[in-house]
């Protein structure tokens, strides 16, 4: 219970002294008042071995039925059986017994397909395995968890079809799961986190700094998996970011292009990826000749010189 608590006057904190009091509201209604129902929780007794078992034969179980009904609330009750409870074992007895055909309507949604039965309830679902299975760190590295993160990078994809969900718990999780350096490059390969902020979660994304850790920390991808990078990808993400900024000349949009680029520089990937020079050029003019309204854009002008003196170079 101190744990829930903990964090949730971490984010209390986080959100008022961003001054975001009415997307605090928001939030609250749209995602069911989380904070109250972590408040409300009774404190939980301690799982035997036995409990464990037992419940863990019920999923297994349940999970191998030919009703997609059972198999869904197989998953339901195992996620709020073993969700505070940190167990590499039962964690991975969840992922290896995990319904193939639960997945398969899981990877169909992901592509846009809506006509599939429970569509919304289906989709909660998903999120609630992967907020569970990246809940701690235990299958982080995990091939069997890989899956869940493809699926959801191409759920972010989706523009506003994710705003059900927590953002809270949500992001916890990528947090957890980014801990990973292969995750990592999956998140740069398909442009997560800019996806994650402009298609899904503006609101939670733009009122907490966690959000900016996190994208700081994923590219500063360790050189030993430059070679894992996909530079169609990677040109397809930085030219996203530039068309954005261009169209909402945001603070935070240029934020995200500095960190990509300085990764490109670091990495010494320019001359892998094609950059769009002319609108990297009109960003830079619209920062140096201070015609966008906005104080704080000078604190980029040091980064934007070392990206072009990289430029220049060409190495």
């Amino acid at each position: 219970m101190g744990h829930e608590k903990g964090k949730l006057i971490h984010y209390f904190i986080i959100y008022f002294n961003k001054s975001r009091l009415l997307q605090i509201v928001l939030l609250l209604v749209e995602y069911n008042f989380i904070f109250y129902k972590l408040i409300k929780m009774p404190p939980r007794k301690r799982i035997s071995y036995h409990e464990n078992n037992e419940a863990m034969n019920t999923y297994i179980r349940d999970s191998q039925s030919t009703s997609i009904q059972i198999q869904m609330e197989a998953i339901k009750n195992a996620i709020r059986f073993f969700s505070h409870q940190s167990n590499f074992s039962i964690d991975c007895k969840f992922i290896e017994n995990f319904p193939k055909n639960i997945y398969e309507e899981f990877e169909r949604m992901s592509e846009g397909e809506t006509d599939i039965a429970g569509c919304q309830e289906k989709k909660i679902l998903f999120f609630d395995v992967f907020t569970f299975i990246f809940r701690n760190r235990n299958l982080v590295s995990d091939f069997r968890a890989q899956p869940f993160i493809h699926l959801l990078l191409k759920y972010i994809k989706i523009r506003n079809g994710n705003k059900f969900y927590s953002p809270i718990l949500l992001i916890e999780s990528i947090k957890y799961c980014t801990l990973h350096e292969t995750n990592k490059v999956y998140f740069i390969n398909e442009n997560g986190m800019f996806n994650f902020y402009y298609n899904s979660y503006y609101v939670m994304a733009n009122s907490t700094n966690v959000f900016w850790k996190i994208f700081e920390s994923i590219y500063n991808l360790n050189k030993s998996h430059r070679s894992s990078l996909i530079h169609v990808k990677l040109t397809d993400s930085v030219s996203q970011i530039i068309t954005q900024f261009s169209v909402k000349k945001e603070l935070k949009c240029l934020g995200m292009l500095i960190i990509v680029l300085m990764m490109v520089r670091r990495l010494k990937l320019l001359n892998l990826i094609e950059l769009d020079f002319d609108g990297f050029y009109t960003i830079t003019e619209l920062i140096y000749t201070k015609k966008l309204d906005h104080n704080n854009y000078h604190s980029y002008l040091d980064d934007l010189s070392k990206i072009w003196i990289y430029i220049i170079k060409g190495s």
